[in-house]
This record gives C-alpha cells, structure tokens and sequence, in this order.
C-alpha cells in the first residue's frame, strides 16, 4: 500500500502480533472494500464483519477484537450505542468511529462512548490505517478536519442539568412515578412538574419519549 509501512516505527519495529479488527457497518459494498484492504495488510486480520449492532454484539461474543470499525449512522441501533456494548463485553477493544460526517457533536459523543478515535470515510485510505496505528499506541484519532479544542468545546447536554434535575431525571429514566419521587425527595408533585418541564426544555426534547430517546443516544440511564 503506498505511503504506508508496518510494523509501526514508535513501537521500535517488532513484529507486531496480528491485529484482529471488525468490520461494521451497514453499506455493503463499502464493508467489502474496507475488508479487502485490511486483509492486504499482513499484520492485520479481519476476524468479521458486521451489518448491524446484532452481527457485531454475535461476534465479540464469542471472538477476541483488538480494534473494531464501526460506522456512526447504522440504522435502528447507532453507533454510540454500539461502541458501548462492545464495549462492554470487551473493554480492551480500541473502537474507530466510521461516518461521512465531521460534526464535532457526533465525534465528541462517540468519544464520550469510548472510541479511540474518528475516520472520516472521505479520507485516504491510508489514513485509515495511520488512524489504527494510533489508537494501538494509545492515542486518540481525529480526522485532520476536526482540533482537539473543538472537541472539548462541545459540552455534554447533559451537563447542563442541576443536581436536582439529574436526580429527578435518573428516576424518570427508571419510570418512576411522580408520586414515588415525591417520597424519595421530598418533594411537591407541582416541583417535580417544574423540574420536569426544565429537563426537556434543556435537552431539546418535547416529550418523556423523547427525552428517553436523547438519554440513550447520550448512554445515560436511571442506574
């Protein structure tokens, strides 16, 4: 492959073990092309690849992952989602961010999630590879388009909440009723209607579902 080399010079030229990577992402004929690349990389081996949060989950599940690939937009679980139950069931994974998209929100959020970095699906191919070498030295990947500022820039929607609106929102993720936050907190049910209505204004959601919906998309939950 032109312009790139292996093993990775900083890591003192040793012949890497091979790095066992998972494809995933929902476009076929780009997953197809990604594994035909990684499979010309001697030091690389595609142990999979995956159209969907259910493939992958199947995969890291019985196959150890050194790296994983995951497009950002799949369809009905995205990729935040994703990298967090990947995760989660191999937190030694390092985890790149897929997407044609370069919206420092999106990569600050995947990285919030766990990933090691973001490729743009635009860039140079090798890149992508420059991109594997970094997370594997430990470093975090952004695409040539995005600075570190303008990450740490993004706030987390969530940080804008009070500590009593996070208490009051960590019982409604968990479906309590108004009444059972009423005794937890000691509270009126018109307060918990004021917080409520807080909440949502907030992280720009009109109703609980939507609410519930932002959550998720955030990897905040009740517990």
């Amino acid at each position: 492959m032109t312009g790139w080399t292996w093993p990775i010079p900083e890591l003192g030229g040793r012949q890497l073990p091979r790095m066992r990577i998972l494809l995933v992402d929902d476009h076929v004929p780009y997953r197809v092309g990604l594994r035909t690349l990684v499979s010309r990389e001697p030091a690389l081996e595609c142990a999979g690849d995956a159209g969907s949060a259910e493939e992958a989950l199947a995969i890291v599940g019985r196959l150890r992952i050194d790296i994983a690939l995951v497009d950002v937009m799949l369809p009905a679980v995205d990729g935040v989602v994703v990298t967090r139950q990947l995760l989660a069931v191999q937190p030694a994974c390092k985890v790149i961010g897929l997407s044609i998209l370069d919206e420092p929100v999106r990569i600050a959020t995947m990285l919030r999630a766990g990933a090691s970095g973001y490729v743009l699906k635009t860039q140079p191919v090798e890149q992508l590879f420059e991109a594997i070498a970094s997370v594997l030295r430990g470093n975090r990947y952004l695409p040539p388009t995005i600075s570190e500022r303008q990450i740490e820039m993004v706030k987390h929607p969530f940080e804008r909440l009070t500590r009593r609106e996070r208490e009051i929102l960590g019982h409604l993720l968990r479906g309590a009723s108004y009444q059972h936050i009423a005794s937890a907190l000691l509270i009126s049910l018109h307060t918990i209607e004021t917080h409520r209505l807080r909440i949502l204004r907030k992280l720009e959601a009109r109703t609980i579902d939507e609410l519930l919906e932002v959550a998720s998309r955030h990897g905040v939950t009740g517990d």
